[in-house]
């Protein structure tokens, strides 16, 4: 038997934690805000996570943290939309597993720390850009902002720079929106494909 539910009526982490108390397996699939994401969970350990662009599978154990990051911010974030639990086995079941409490609690700390940075950093596909400082004048940041600053070159989206020094994308937004708000970083939407100009063709002599 599965589980369903509206995210305005059952609080979908609480189900969550309450089906990894139970060690149960299977696909907990979560629609709302215009994302999709979903968690594999095996023995009531989490496997597996995808969440909007963040898709396919990880390297290894580390990486899975940070997705599973990604994805359970995502979902804490959401207010509107459904759930779905179905029970079953799941792809990499036989993979690395992590508890759920392992991840829960930065999930929800780097969620807290989005919601008032969202309309500034908007998703993990947007792309920081540097500004031209019109002024010299000496910016003291941290180390961790430093290398941060360090990895904008305008094409890597919010997730590239987080996986490039080992952070969720979900956690390098509140350091990314304080570097917008010091005027060291700006950031624009999603990159899309450019599409090449057509080619002007000669008519005809008549």
């Amino acid at each position: 038997m599965g589980l369903q539910g509206t995210l305005d009526t059952l609080p979908v982490l609480d189900a969550l934690e309450a089906l990894a108390r139970l060690r149960r397996e299977g696909l907990l699939e979560v629609r709302g805000g215009g994302s999709r994401a979903t968690l594999s969970m095996v023995d009531g350990a989490l496997v597996g996570g995808e969440v909007d662009a963040l898709v396919g599978s990880v390297a290894d154990r580390e990486a899975l943290v940070l997705r599973l990051v990604d994805v359970l911010a995502t979902i804490a974030r959401l207010e509107q939309g459904g759930f779905d639990f179905r029970l079953g086995r799941v792809e990499a079941a036989n993979g690395p597993r992590v508890p759920l409490d392992e991840v829960l609690g930065r999930a929800r700390a780097a969620a807290d720390a989005w919601a008032p940075v969202a309309a500034t950093v908007p998703g993990f596909d947007a792309v920081p850009h540097l500004v031209d400082a019109s002024e010299d004048e000496p910016l003291t940041v941290s180390r961790s902002a430093l290398r941060l600053v360090a990895l904008v070159d305008g094409r890597r989206t919010v997730a590239q720079l987080g996986a490039a020094l080992g952070w969720s994308a979900a956690e390098t937004i509140a350091p990314l929106a304080g570097l917008v708000a010091r005027g060291v970083v700006g950031v624009g939407a999603a990159a899309s494909p450019v599409r090449p100009e057509p080619v002007p063709v000669a008519a005809p002599d008549p």
